[in-house]
């Protein structure tokens, strides 16, 4: 038996590997196969991921260390982490009552989508966007019916102000983490907490001005807004008790930000901290820990650590690069930008970023590129969190399930918001990075 798996092993190397298919190419097809397989819905994409790293082991075409790298990547833990102190924040009941607080300071129907669509992008910056809209969206049900509107007036913007709100912040959102760590994996640093927030408030305020432009015209709110909410609202902790159970994420935030303490411990320790003191069980972190997206995640940084390790990558950055050549470096910015917005709406914002993020790497080294790295990878990380046309984010699916607006509705949004805010987006990473 182990022969017949050595001659086995040695004829997949043979014809996949070396002779039919040159290594750099068998790769491609693989890192291909995996993406279309996880675009068409049918399969787990975490499976997917683990299937393809088997292929590439299978075929030797690196080496076990590289292609499970991705396990070992801080992405991954931090990922997790977020995750887990994003669902105990939830739990808390810390950010119970935004919207009736919401609904005492407005009443036009626009200024109350606006409010909350502002709220929940700003929960998203620190928390998991899902997370953030199961705040928000209870409270924009009770809004809508109030003014008497669809509730597809408030859920279309506030997950399109979800997604978006994940670019502010380091923790915002998976592809900024990856990102970070793509930069200090150059033997540098990784972004700070707050690197991300001048082109996320850029693409954020575009946003907002189509909101504004775009939203209800009902401008009178009847019923009593005391009276709805809070029948329906769960006990609201006081003032003291919000701070504490916001204390453990807070000091997490802040060490980060002021680098006292890198992403990974800072968060980790704080999603141990929160099940620690009782907050969130344990069996429930594990859960809330998405280990399907955390193992998706890691084979994908794997299966790029495979083509950069085969010299893949570099070949197509030398490819692309060539091509180039005198490219005005907004264009150049704008191009990586929207290209990491169309692989997240097909596929993943994650691989979105992965693969973006090391050809970005690559071409930065270039000498016929001008533009500098960091602005290549603020331009994927950027694009990365602009999946707003096809509805197939976690954000969009939890909004569109709660709030009935319909897919051909966010996708024409989208795409108009897409231009609009990445253009913005696009013109602050030119401008700063």
């Amino acid at each position: 038996m182990r022969a017949r798996g050595k001659v086995l092993c040695s004829l997949c190397e043979l014809l996949l590997g070396g002779v039919l298919l040159s290594p750099q190419v068998f790769a491609w097809i693989v890192l291909g196969a995996v993406l279309v397989s996880v675009a068409s819905g049918r399969l787990r994409p975490d499976l997917v991921a683990l299937t393809g790293i088997g292929l590439l082991g299978a075929t030797r075409v690196a080496p076990p260390e590289v292609l499970f790298s991705g396990f070992s990547h801080p992405a991954v833990i931090t990922v997790a982490a977020v995750l887990v102190m994003s669902a105990a924040i939830t739990a808390s009941g810390a950010l119970r009552g935004v919207g009736l607080a919401l609904a005492h300071r407005t009443s036009g129907v626009r200024g109350q989508v606006l409010g909350l669509a502002a709220v929940t992008a700003l929960l998203s910056a620190f928390m998991n966007n899902v997370g953030a809209l199961g705040v928000t969206l209870p409270a924009a049900e009770r809004m809508a019916e109030r003014a008497r509107v669809s509730p597809a007036s408030f859920g279309m913007p506030l997950a399109q102000a979800g997604i978006l709100g994940g670019t502010l912040t380091l923790i915002g959102s998976a592809p900024n983490l990856i990102i970070s760590s793509y930069r200090a994996s150059q033997g540098g640093t990784g972004f700070h907490m707050f690197s991300f927030l001048p082109h996320g408030m850029a693409a954020l305020l575009a946003a907002a001005s189509l909101w504004a432009l775009w939203g209800p015209k009902t401008t009178e709110v009847t019923g009593d807004p005391e009276s709805e909410d809070i029948a329906s609202l769960p006990e609201i902790p006081d003032v003291r008790r919000r701070i504490k159970l916001l204390a453990i994420p807070g000091a997490a935030v802040i060490g980060v930000a002021t680098g006292l303490m890198d992403a990974p411990v800072g968060f980790t320790l704080a999603a141990l901290g929160m099940v620690g003191v009782g907050i969130l069980p344990i069996a429930e972190a594990y859960r809330r820990m998405n280990l399907d997206v955390i193992i998706f995640l890691a084979g994908m940084i794997g299966i790029g650590a495979t083509l950069e390790h085969i010299g893949a990558l570099a070949a197509v950055a030398d490819a692309v690069a060539s091509r180039v050549t005198g490219v005005p470096d907004p264009l150049l910015i704008l191009a990586f930008l929207f290209t990491s917005s169309a692989i997240s709406n097909a596929i993943n914002n994650s691989a979105a970023a992965v693969f973006m993020g090391s050809l970005a790497l690559s071409i930065a080294g270039s000498p016929a590129v001008t533009v500098g790295a960091d602005a290549l990878l603020m331009a994927v990380a950027a694009g990365s969190c602009m999946a707003l046309i096809l509805p197939t984010h976690q954000a969009t699916v939890l909004a569109m399930a709660r709030t009935s607006f319909a897919p051909p509705a966010f996708a024409r949004s989208g795409l108009l918001l897409t231009v609009i805010s990445g253009g913005a987006a696009a013109l602050a990473i030119w401008l700063i990075w």
